[in-house]
């Protein structure tokens, strides 16, 4: 079927929905555009399944007649066949265009060798050290563990967690055109763990202290201890401190990546596991400023403690002659 009877076959059928009760789908302009613009018939169907008209693809590729476009019972029965029980192949429609042993074929041509529902979910059957092999290959594929909501027991096959992981790799087992024969679900889970998926976490950037609000603790700090208001160099100096220990204590709070996992370090990953930071590493910007501002003020705290203790003497020896009897 030449590329431009197939667009014209395509947006008649979706005139009319596949099912009671569903309301047929709408493309806009752009989108009937894009069909039209498309160089062969197999470029717009593959643009037609991400739009989601997969069973309208199968349909017309399989050459329902469209004189029963009309009625609507006489339509359902003529195309009964085609979408009532559809081969439900994982992640992907049977129209999936796919080049398989050299040829430009479709996964619904070749449909026992392509992943389909429930094929996912048949290694429950494998012993404990099995599943755990699989299992360490998906949390590097990113696809299982905590990390992305997948929490999962080592040694165990879940088919609602598991299963659901696998039917990720065998998506893409069926897009690469790799199924049974190929052993193509070790392929594509070798194409996850090779080309990761990009990790995006709410970590939000460093922001330095603000200045103003520093500056003001530390004069307060000055005049409480030194009963002077400190020089500029002093509070650039103090902020400075301030400004490195927040910077190392922020970067405690980034999550750290944990080494690549295997059979026997399974448990880390199906559990919210975090690395412990050592008690000794704790940090404090706020006791670090004041540590430095007694270090740089030493002499000068001493002299005033000093002339404090000069002043408390003579007022004890004066205390002392007032309250001799006369």
């Amino acid at each position: 079927m030449d590329k431009q009877t197939f667009v014209e076959n395509l947006l008649g059928w979706i005139q009319t929905p596949l099912r009671p009760g569903e309301a047929p789908p709408f493309l806009d302009q752009g989108q009937i555009d894009a069909l039209y613009a498309a160089e062969t018939t197999e470029e717009a169907a593959q643009y037609a399944i991400t739009l989601g008209l997969g069973e309208y693809v199968t349909i017309v590729g399989k050459g329902t007649p469209l004189e029963y476009f009309s009625d609507d019972d006489a339509f359902r029965q003529a195309v009964g066949l085609s979408i009532a029980e559809p081969t439900k192949f994982i992640g992907v429609d049977p129209a999936q265009q796919i080049t398989y042993k050299g040829q430009q074929t479709t996964i619904g041509a070749i449909p026992g060798n392509f992943y389909q529902v429930g094929d996912n979910n048949t290694f429950v059957d494998m012993t404990p050290n099995e599943i755990r092999n699989i299992q360490a290959d998906l949390v590097n594929a990113g696809l299982l563990g905590k990390k992305v909501g997948r929490s999962f027991r080592p040694g165990f096959f879940d088919p609602e967690v598991d299963g659901e992981a696998m039917k990720d790799v065998m998506t893409l087992a069926n897009i690469m055109g790799v199924g049974k024969a190929e052993q193509g679900w070790k392929q594509a889970l070798k194409n996850y763990i090779d080309n990761p998926l990009p990790s995006y976490q709410n970590i939000q950037p460093y922001l330095p202290p603000n200045y103003d609000s520093i500056a003001q603790d530390v004069k307060g700090l000055f005049r409480q201890r030194l009963g002077r208001d400190p020089k500029e160099y002093e509070v650039g100096l103090l902020y400075d401190v301030y400004d490195a220990e927040a910077r190392k204590a922020y970067g405690q709070t980034i999550p750290q990546d944990l080494p690549d996992a295997t059979p026997v370090t399974l448990d880390m990953y199906s559990t919210e596991f975090e690395p412990q930071m050592d008690v000794g590493e704790q940090i404090d910007p706020s006791a670090e400023l004041l540590s430095t501002f007694d270090k740089v003020t030493q002499k000068e705290q001493e002299a005033l403690q000093a002339g404090q203790d000069v002043q408390n003497s003579r007022l004890r020896i004066i205390n002392n002659i007032t309250r001799r009897p006369r």
